[in-house]
């Protein structure tokens, strides 16, 4: 289980970052490999830091990771490069981890965006958001936008636990966290590539994900598209399919070019840090 004040689940992090590093860097070397991580690419866009080619134990986890965009009070404010007050940052610790920052500004209104992504050598991801609003009581909602392809684009299937057993839905839609309970390991929602094995089949590639409580969040259940990232996701859903299962086959499973979006709500609030642990299996 995590550890829900985020104090750190597996080498210590705090909020405010104040491990010791054994070595930060301001230039990297693509690919950039590291603590069973493959990364190929990670720069501001016009749309947030994105991550570009994210592999662990040599599998493709991520086609890209971003966050385009925070919401204060109602208003959308899209993280263009030039609201960058600093990095993007890399950070080696000792405990067998690694984290990329960006710090970004609004402007109006002043609002710092802080976009904190870590990497532990054992598969879980802590891609979280630090939002300062400097005291004004505010709306605030964050999304993260995950183009999964585990394995590759194609064949990747998109469930939500019940809270009873993992289910899943034929066509694009979103869960609430509130809506079900988590399994025995605190996991909400998965995405899953499987392939066929025999007479049977195996989860090849499979990411976990577990909410942080107070964030309100929804996760949704999306087919990928190259130009849906500046919007809100609930317009994204178009009743796409997403899983299609067939009982009695070897690989039963037939999944699709999948995209997820994890989305925080919060209100009267002057600092927020959203954002779920993924767990990569292979």
């Amino acid at each position: 289980m995590y550890d829900e004040s985020k104090s750190g689940q597996g080498g210590g992090a705090s909020l405010l970052d104040k491990d010791s590093l054994l070595l930060t860097a301001t230039s990297v070397t693509f690919p950039y490999v590291k603590y069973n991580w493959t990364i190929y690419s990670w720069a501001t866009t016009a749309n947030g830091l994105r991550f570009y080619g994210v592999y662990y134990n040599s599998e493709q986890v991520f086609y890209d990771y971003r966050v385009p965009w925070v919401k204060v009070n109602g208003v959308r404010y899209q993280l263009a490069s030039s609201m960058l007050t600093a990095g993007p940052d890399l950070g080696e610790y000792n405990s067998g981890m690694f984290l990329v920052k960006s710090k970004y500004n609004l402007g109006t209104p002043n609002v710092d965006v802080t976009t904190i992504t870590r990497f532990y050598g054992s598969g879980t991801i802590e891609p979280w958001v630090l939002v300062d609003t400097h005291g004004a009581s505010s709306t605030i909602v964050v999304p993260e936008r995950f183009d999964f392809d585990l394995a590759g684009s194609g064949d990747d299937s998109q469930q939500h636990f019940s809270g009873t057993a993992w289910a899943y839905n034929s066509y694009e839609t979103e869960t609430a966290d509130g809506s079900f309970g988590e399994n025995a390991s605190g996991y909400q929602w998965r995405t899953f590539d499987t392939d066929k094995s025999g007479n049977s089949f195996i989860y090849n590639v499979e990411v976990d994900v577990t909410p942080y409580s107070t964030d309100h969040s929804i996760w949704y259940h999306l087919a990928y598209n190259a130009y849906e990232f500046s919007g809100e996701p609930g317009n994204y859903e178009s009743n796409q399919p997403i899983n299609t299962y067939s009982s009695g086959s070897a690989d039963p499973w037939t999944g699709y070019d999948a995209v997820n979006w994890y989305v925080a709500y919060y209100t009267t609030s002057t600092l927020v840090y959203p954002g779920p642990w993924l767990k990569v299996k292979n």
